[in-house]
C-alpha cells in the first residue's frame, strides 16, 4: 500500500469518525433539549379569585356589572392567556351586545369585540388593566388586574381528560372545566371557554 493510500484511508476514517461523533452529540443534545418553560396561569381578583391556566384555546369571560353594561352596551371582558416562552401573553377585549344564551364559544364570539391590548408578564408579575377604566370597567374603585402564577392542576382532573387543549379554571374552591367548543359558567367569577376541537 502506498503512503498516499494509507494517508487517504486515515483521513477518511477520521472524517467518518468526526461525523459520527457530531451526529451522536447532536442527537444527545436534542434529546436533552432546552429547559422547558414552567407552565403558567393567571389569577384575577374578583369577589373570589378567578384562576385559569394559560393554554392554546382557553379563555375566560367576566360579565360586566349592570352599570358598566349601560356604558356603550358592554356586556363582558374577555381574557385569553397564552404561553409565550417563559411569560404569559394575555389578549384583552371588551364584548359589546348581549348573547341570547351562553353555551358555546360561538355565543360569545358572535358579539362585537373591542380589542383593548395584549399584555405580557412573567411569573409573580401583576398587570393593571388601566385602559379598561376608559370604558368604565373596574373592580370596586380599582382597575381590573391579573397576576401570573404557576399552573395548577385541579384535584380530580387529569391532563388531557377534556380533549383538545382545554384548560380548567377555578373560582374560589370550585373547579370549572369546559369541553372543546363549549363555555361553562364558573360562578360567581365568570365563564371558562375552550375553542379547541
Amino acid at each position: 500500500m502506498t503512503s498516499t493510500r494509507i494517508f487517504s484511508t486515515i483521513v477518511t476514517t477520521c472524517f467518518v469518525g468526526l461525523i459520527c461523533t457530531l451526529v451522536l452529540v447532536g442527537s444527545h443534545a436534542k434529546d436533552k433539549g432546552l429547559p422547558k418553560s414552567e407552565p403558567l396561569g393567571i389569577e384575577i381578583p374578583l369577589q373570589k379569585m378567578f384562576y385559569v391556566a394559560a393554554g392554546d384555546t382557553t379563555k375566560v369571560v367576566i360579565r360586566a356589572s349592570s352599570e358598566i353594561a349601560q356604558h356603550g352596551n358592554i356586556s363582558a371582558i374577555r381574557l385569553e392567556p397564552r404561553m409565550a416562552g417563559d411569560k404569559v401573553k394575555v389578549a384583552v377585549s371588551l364584548l359589546v351586545g348581549e348573547p341570547d344564551d351562553v353555551r358555546t364559544c360561538r355565543d360569545w364570539d358572535a358579539l362585537k369585540a373591542v380589542p383593548i391590548g395584549t399584555y405580557s408578564a412573567g411569573l409573580d408579575e401583576e398587570v393593571t388593566l388601566t385602559k379598561l377604566t376608559e370604558y368604565g370597567v373596574q373592580t370596586g374603585n380599582d382597575p381590573l388586574t391579573f397576576r401570573v402564577v404557576p399552573k395548577r392542576f385541579p384535584l380530580g382532573v387529569q391532563r388531557g381528560q377534556l380533549g383538545g387543549d382545554c384548560e380548567c379554571a377555578t373560582c374560589g374552591g370550585a373547579t370549572c372545566c369546559a369541553y372543546p367548543g363549549m363555555c361553562l359558567g364558573c360562578n360567581p367569577c365568570g365563564y371558562v371557554c375552550c375553542s379547541g376541537s
